[in-house]
C-alpha cells in the first residue's frame, strides 16, 4: 500500500508528551510510522510536508533535533514532487486550505498513491479518487 502521509501523523509521534502538546492518535500515528519504518506502507510527503515539519518541530524541539527527526522521516519515506500545475490546481480548487489542497492534488499525480493519511479528515471533504483514513483507520485496513 502506497500513502501519503499529512504532517500531522509525523507530529503526531515527534510531539506527543510535550506539555501542551496531546495529540490526536499519538499511538495510532507511531504504529503506522512503525509499519512505514518495517516495509509494509510506502509512504509518500510532500515538500511542503517536511517544511513544515521542520518548521514546527525546530519551534519546539530546537534545531539540532529537528533535523535528526527530519532526516529519520526522509530515511523511510520518500518526497514526492509539488510542481507549479499542483499548486495551480491547489489555489483554483476552491479548498478553504491551500496547504491541504496541494497535498491532495500532489499525491493525486502519482496513481499508486491510494490513501491520504491525516487526522484531519475535515480538510479533505472535497478529495475523491484518494482515500482518505486516519492512522487508526489505516491500521483497521491493515488487518
Amino acid at each position: 500500500m502506497q500513502i501519503l502521509l499529512d504532517t500531522n501523523v509525523p507530529l503526531n509521534v515527534f510531539l506527543n508528551g510535550l506539555p501542551g502538546h496531546e495529540r490526536p492518535q499519538p499511538l495510532e500515528s507511531m504504529q503506522v510510522m512503525d509499519l512505514v519504518d518495517k516495509g509494509r506502507i510506502t509512504a509518500h510527503i510532500t515538500p511542503t510536508g517536511y517544511s513544515n515539519t521542520y518548521f514546527i518541530l525546530k519551534n519546539y524541539l530546537g534545531k539540532s533535533a529537528a533535523i535528526t527527526r527530519c532526516n529519520d522521516l526522509l530515511d523511510i519515506t520518500s518526497i514526492i514532487g509539488q510542481d507549479e500545475a499542483v499548486f495551480r490546481s491547489a489555489l483554483n480548487s476552491g479548498w478553504p486550505d491551500v496547504e491541504d489542497a496541494g497535498q491532495y492534488f500532489a499525491a493525486r499525480q502519482l496513481p499508486r498513491i491510494t490513501h491520504l493519511c491525516t487526522c484531519n479528515a475535515k480538510d479533505y471533504k472535497s478529495a475523491s479518487g484518494l482515500k482518505v483514513v486516519s492512522p487508526k483507520q489505516l491500521l483497521a485496513l491493515l488487518k
